[in-house]
């Protein structure tokens, strides 16, 4: 009898300890859904902080093909490129600056609408898969670059212009300012090719691109001539919309010219 009562003694016991442990693991994992990638930013502020600090990653999101509204930055660009032509053209009068500030983005709009399409047609027949919408990104990313380059150097260009630096200076100047601006355009629809045949393997070729860019820049300097004056002569003393100095000449020549007569040669 003694062995029975020692057993039932100890059984709650054991029964409270086996209560205690901790239960078994899981067998299997529990699968959970991936968590969604975060909201792309497509403000206006942001797009312009990319286009100037951010370019590359920028230029590899428009190549990729994702959905950026880049519109506002062409608008932005525009009224940038307007400031630009109001600094240069403010060395004579309120109201030649007010025609020199819509002649600028006239002038470059209407260089992209007559030069895009060879851009682009062209990179076609040689093959390229680039998209009509992956183009005018790129484009309009060249053109924030440049808004931002001429919104940098107006200031410079308005105190020229308001100290009286001699015309042949402010051409000069102006020429290297826009000149400068363009660079930085440039710059960017070559990033944008390079990383096009880099990342997608694409058959767009280089030396398509310098080609073009000979061309683009034929057409703006004439369009730029075509609508002087952007600075009026010191000779016409009345407000000019179009004309003016140079206009029997050769631009080429006009500008040398000038510049021969700024350095004294």
């Amino acid at each position: 009898m003694i062995p029975l009562a020692q057993h039932d003694h100890d059984a709650p016991a054991a029964s409270a300890t086996a209560t205690l442990e901790p239960p078994p693991p899981p067998s299997a994992a529990v699968d959970l859904p991936p968590l969604a990638p975060p909201p792309l930013k497509n403000t206006t502020a942001h797009l312009l902080r990319r286009v100037l600090q951010d370019r590359p990653a920028l230029i590899s999101d428009i190549v990729a093909g994702k959905e950026l509204d880049l519109r506002k930055v062409v608008l932005i660009s525009l009224g940038l490129s307007a400031l630009g032509g109001l600094a240069i053209g403010s060395a004579t009068s309120a109201a030649q600056a007010a025609a020199a500030a819509v002649k600028v983005p006239v002038i470059f709009s209407l260089s992209l609408i007559t030069c895009f399409p060879a851009f682009f047609i062209f990179g076609l027949l040689q093959g390229s898969k680039l998209q009509l919408k992956t183009g005018l990104r790129l484009f309009a990313a060249g053109m924030g670059m440049r808004g931002a380059v001429l919104a940098g150097l107006a200031p410079l260009l308005l105190f020229f212009s308001s100290v009286g630096t001699p015309y042949a200076g402010l051409l000069i100047g102006a020429l290297c300012a826009f000149g400068l601006a363009e660079f930085g355009f440039l710059s960017v629809i070559e990033k944008g090719v390079r990383t096009l045949r880099d990342e997608q393997g694409d058959a767009f070729k280089p030396w398509l691109v310098r080609a073009w860019t000979m061309v683009y820049l034929g057409v703006t300097s004439q369009l730029a001539w075509s609508m002087r004056p952007l600075i009026r002569h010191p000779s016409v003393t009345e407000f000019q919309l179009f004309g003016g100095a140079g206009q029997n000449e050769n631009m080429f020549f006009y500008f040398v010219e000038q510049a021969t007569r700024l350095f004294g040669a």
